[in-house]
């Protein structure tokens, strides 16, 4: 994702056909099985058979990636994006009580930005192989707090992003199954079960403007909010900036005491 995504911008991303991002798929895993693995030394033909499969995997989810693109007003920016000493930026330093130093590091999926009015919002993704439902219950004993702790780092005054203002975190899966399905599913019922499988999970800013930059008329498709007539649905993962900076400064203090 990573690879292929950096050689295009949204626009011609989201021209590639089909066929286009299968041989670019190809190619990416080509290079990285004879350069990352040796190529086919010590390699089994069960291991083969399952390397190969990915391409089809990567495909489902880059189709999914051009429909949720095309429909959003935000754009990715950056992937692979590592926060550390030696890398994209700084790591994030905080002094405990007796004075010791300790640093938050790792790397971001992708970074996306969406500007309007002189002001630019910004999202961090994250790619999930496995199952991954955000909850605030975690946040309060310090799990699964990475991602939200990429996001502070970004926005916090410094660095490439330092004056952007944070718009949430969102976990987009990354393997495709057919569970559900019945028998002999149309192409309706393939692609209603593809963005339930899809569909992102995480937490966004309370802010309507932001809320439909990520997803036109917000029902719910790609993103973890849906929006009523009224108002919008009680399942929709909503934080307000006031939350953000609170969170912000909670998570500092739990970085403290655990250190």
């Amino acid at each position: 994702l990573s690879d292929i995504m950096n050689k295009h911008n949204k626009e011609s991303f989201l021209s590639l056909d089909r066929k286009s991002i299968l041989t670019e798929i190809n190619q990416s895993l080509d290079s990285y099985y004879n350069n990352e693995l040796g190529g086919d030394y010590g390699k089994t033909k069960r291991f083969k058979s399952a390397f190969k499969n990915i391409a089809e995997t990567v495909a489902e989810v880059m189709l999914h990636l051009q429909e949720e693109l095309s429909q959003s007003d935000f754009v990715p920016k950056d992937f692979e994006y590592s926060i550390g000493t030696d890398g994209n930026q700084k790591p994030k330093k905080i002094t405990v009580a007796d004075g010791k130093e300790i640093y938050f590091i790792g790397t971001i999926d992708r970074i996306d930005t969406y500007t309007n009015g002189g002001k630019t919002f910004l999202r961090v993704i994250d790619y999930k192989s496995g199952t991954k439902t955000f909850s605030f219950d975690d946040l309060l004993y310090g799990v699964n707090m990475q991602m939200l702790l990429y996001l502070f780092t970004l926005t916090d005054g410094k660095g490439k992003y330092g004056d952007t203002v944070p718009a949430g975190v969102l976990y987009m899966p990354a393997k495709w199954t057919d569970a559900g399905l019945s028998r002999y599913p149309d192409s309706s019922e393939i692609s209603d079960a593809k963005n339930k499988t899809y569909k992102m999970n995480g937490v966004v800013l309370e802010n309507e403007e932001i809320i439909e930059a990520m997803e036109k008329n917000v029902q719910g498709i790609y993103i973890p909010v849906k929006k009523t007539k009224e108002a919008f649905a009680k399942y929709s993962k909503l934080i307000t900036d006031k939350q953000l900076e609170n969170l912000r400064m909670y998570s500092e203090e739990l970085l403290k005491s655990m250190a």
